[in-house]
């Protein structure tokens, strides 16, 4: 599907080799059908002092002013977000785009969940799943969901 463009907005970096071979592997298949960029933000240290909602009201904050404000659709990735089934998803990103709103930035927190204040900014909150994942693992999740999604629209074949 030409012309859509996902930028990820993601806290923390990936550290283990699993989860760079995997966003390696995803990236080369999502390229040819659309945009995709990150936006690293750092994580806050959880320091001797400093409770989960300051780290997260910090975090949010790094958030804030890395957002690009010209029109994107925001989806926050949180456990207690709407689950879609793949095929859902994938028409949700084909009417948003039919709409002209191409733009679509996903932002997935750090070790400790996003903040209240990015979750009242999206357009949507989404969860993969009602477990938990490392932030790290969940790119690579996302990016499967995303070829997923273009594989469905592009009537390509994917493995069930």
């Amino acid at each position: 599907m030409a012309g859509v463009s996902f930028t990820i907005y993601h806290v923390g970096k990936s550290k283990t080799t699993f989860v760079r071979a995997g966003l390696e592997h995803y990236i080369k298949k999502i390229q040819p059908y659309a945009s995709l960029s990150f936006k690293k933000l750092a994580e806050e240290p959880l320091r001797k002092g400093l409770s989960v909602g300051e780290v997260k009201r910090k975090e949010a904050e790094n958030i804030e002013k890395a957002m690009d404000n010209k029109g994107p659709v925001w989806i926050v990735l949180d456990q207690k977000g709407k689950q879609l089934p793949s095929e859902e998803f994938s028409a949700l990103i084909e009417n948003w785009m039919v709409q002209g709103r191409s733009k679509i930035a996903f932002i997935i927190g750090g070790p400790h969940g996003i903040s209240t204040q990015i979750l009242k900014k999206a357009d949507m909150v989404l969860s993969v799943s009602a477990m938990t994942f490392s932030h790290e693992t969940m790119l690579v999740i996302l990016l499967e969901q995303l070829y997923r999604s273009l594989a469905i629209l592009n009537h390509l074949p994917y493995p069930k």
